[in-house]
């Protein structure tokens, strides 16, 4: 759950194994490799409630029927960031000039959609993978950032942008939210945050500053 204006945030979500890590535990199996009893494989996110129900109606909820629902999640939840993406690449992009304008494009999203020209030299290879992996570093710890970090983050990622457009390439991007229907009718929002490097002379770029220009 999210902080209040009083109290941080509250973690509602457990760990679970799937297979029980000691004798004893529910779903215990002495044959499971030792060495994947910790691995992502085989822990299942679930609420405190959830998490007691299924530890004690361990015949209930097997193994194998962690398993499924575990999989089952995994294939909607890769279906919908797909469908997302998607819908993406069809919308226009405006121009990313500063840190601020990147962290409002990276915070708070759960997936990321980053593509670039081909580089033309080894100094253009580190600023463009500099600048995408910075970029998703900040996407994935920076909702931690308070108020005056943000603006100092913000502040900082200006160099970052500087660089890729001294190296003769542009920043495109922005937040996407897409509302994704599943199978059983229900719909949930997924942001993405989708990032593209240009070269300055691409048609693309091209394009897309002639569609967002005012007037």
């Amino acid at each position: 759950m999210e902080a209040t204006s009083t109290d941080d945030a509250a973690v509602v979500g457990d760990e679970c194994h799937i297979v029980g890590p000691r004798p004893g535990s529910p779903r215990h199996d002495p044959a499971y490799p030792l060495e994947k009893l910790d691995r992502c494989e085989n822990l299942i996110l679930l609420c405190r409630v959830h998490h007691k129900m299924v530890d004690d109606q361990p015949l209930t909820f097997s193994a194998d029927v962690l398993s499924a629902v575990k999989a089952s999640h995994e294939r909607r939840v890769k279906d919908a960031l797909q469908a997302a993406t998607q819908s993406a690449t069809q919308i226009l992009l405006p121009r990313i000039r500063t840190g601020r304008d990147l962290l409002n494009a990276v915070l708070g999203v759960f997936a990321y959609d980053f593509d670039h020209d081909e580089p033309q030299s080894d100094a253009d290879v580190e600023v463009i993978g500099g600048f995408l992996q910075t970029s998703k570093d900040w996407g994935e710890v920076g909702d931690d950032l308070d108020a005056g970090q943000r603006v100092r983050v913000g502040h900082d990622l200006n160099a970052t942008i500087r660089a890729v457009e001294s190296a003769g390439y542009v920043v495109l991007g922005r937040k996407v939210a897409d509302a994704v229907t599943f199978g059983s009718g229900d719909a949930e929002v997924w942001p993405v945050a989708v990032i593209r490097v240009f070269r300055a002379d691409n048609p693309i770029f091209q394009q897309q500053s002639r569609n967002t220009s005012p007037g």
